[in-house]
């Protein structure tokens, strides 16, 4: 068996004109639907094992929102790609602004996403 770190899942959309558009006994959308939640499923509890695996590893991250009164500042780590895969969220960190890139240790991870704080300087 393949275990993925990463994956993207979706469920075919037939496209006119191709060959697959022509094919008979075309797969219900009902059935596309519970393929695609049972990969989600198994990718998100790999997921969240990699990320709970990573507590306590040092990396840098990307700020993309600042914290405010009421949410963490939250940006991405040199591992994920932008608007697929997961974010970092960083508490009680006022200074850091979008753009900062900062030396991180792992604090949790989720299923997707993943808890630190700054070890070093902002720069």
């Amino acid at each position: 068996k393949i275990r993925f770190d990463r994956v993207g899942v979706f469920p075919y959309s037939q496209e006119n004109g191709t060959p697959a558009a022509r094919m008979p006994e075309q797969v219900p959308e009902e059935i596309k639907r519970q393929r695609y939640d049972i990969l989600m499923s198994m990718q998100a509890a790999i997921s969240e094992q990699l990320n709970r695996e990573s507590v306590g590893q040092e990396t840098v991250a990307l700020i993309e929102t600042a914290a405010t009164a009421e949410t963490p500042a939250e940006g991405r780590l040199i591992s994920q790609a932008p608007d697929v895969d997961g974010k970092v969220y960083l508490e009680n960190e006022p200074d850091l602004l979008p753009g900062d890139f900062v030396p991180v240790k792992i604090m949790a991870g989720y299923a997707y996403d993943v808890v630190a704080e700054p070890i070093g300087p902002a720069y």
